[in-house]
């Protein structure tokens, strides 16, 4: 069985790296399954196996170089990571559906 990617996340690794923006992977998921996520994303830089906290110390090693990191995940176990990321993307939803391609904005704490 095969995770199919979504077009919005191939957009958006597109619209992130326009903008200078460097994405890396951090995932729980098997290392041959996310060596290809980043490999049809196009990503270069990927860590698998990693639980929640290892993610949150790794985002404060980012932190700590000067990075500002903005934090995508996709369950509870990502809560601790998102917690201590600076931003996170979230879906702009308008009244009309033909207007929601790609549609993103950013919340921050």
């Amino acid at each position: 069985m095969k995770d199919t990617l979504r077009d919005e996340s191939k957009a958006l690794v597109v619209d992130l790296k326009a903008c200078g923006i460097e994405p890396i992977i951090f995932s729980g998921d098997r290392e041959a399954v996310v060596r290809q996520v980043s490999g049809e994303l196009g990503i270069n830089d990927y860590r698998a196996e990693m639980g929640s906290g290892e993610k949150q110390a790794e985002i404060d090693v980012l932190q700590q170089q000067g990075r500002t990191v903005l934090m995508i995940g996709d369950g509870i176990n990502d809560a601790q990571a998102l917690a201590a990321a600076r931003f996170w993307p979230c879906r702009i939803l308008r009244a009309d559906p033909r207007q929601n391609e790609r549609g993103w904005g950013l919340y921050g704490s």
